[in-house]
């Protein structure tokens, strides 16, 4: 298993996230353009506006999007490549996580501040699963304060 802090966009992006949230569909396409191809049981952590909010598991490999697929699809075009994930799975943290908070955790974002941390977050980097866990943990710590008072 992998994991991977991914972007998604501004346009669109939270509009096929919340259709997620609402549907619990086990099997939604995601398509994007930049090289990477996660494999199915892969976890996601989605990165948007300098913050970390939520996760959701892969279904189906990601690949190429088929010429084939472009001829019924006019709108796949715009895209390169195509993955299927778990709508069951999609979680939104209580909290947004900035970047900031966790880059000095994470091996390919340390170092980097401003605008380098920002666009190696855009890249969607591939994290251990420890550090996705450390995300989580972060993401989950306020639900977690208001069950559990410290």
């Amino acid at each position: 298993m992998k994991c991977y802090i991914w972007a998604i966009v501004e346009n669109g992006g939270w509009d096929w996230l919340k259709g997620c949230l609402r549907d619990r569909n086990p099997r939604i396409p995601y398509d994007y353009s930049i090289r990477r191809f996660p494999q199915k049981s892969d976890i996601l952590v989605f990165y948007s506006d300098k913050r970390l909010h939520g996760r959701i598991i892969v279904a189906e490999d990601g690949r190429q999007i088929t010429p084939k697929e472009i001829k019924i699809d006019p709108e796949l075009k715009h895209w390169q490549y195509v993955m299927f994930l778990d709508g069951r799975t999609a979680r939104i943290f209580h909290k947004p996580v900035p970047v900031e908070e966790i880059a000095s955790q994470i091996e390919k974002l340390k170092g980097k501040t401003g605008k380098g941390l920002y666009n190696s977050c855009r890249n969607n980097p591939e994290i251990s699963v420890d550090e996705y866990k450390k995300i989580i943990e972060k993401g989950y710590y306020e639900i977690l304060k208001e069950f559990f008072p410290i």
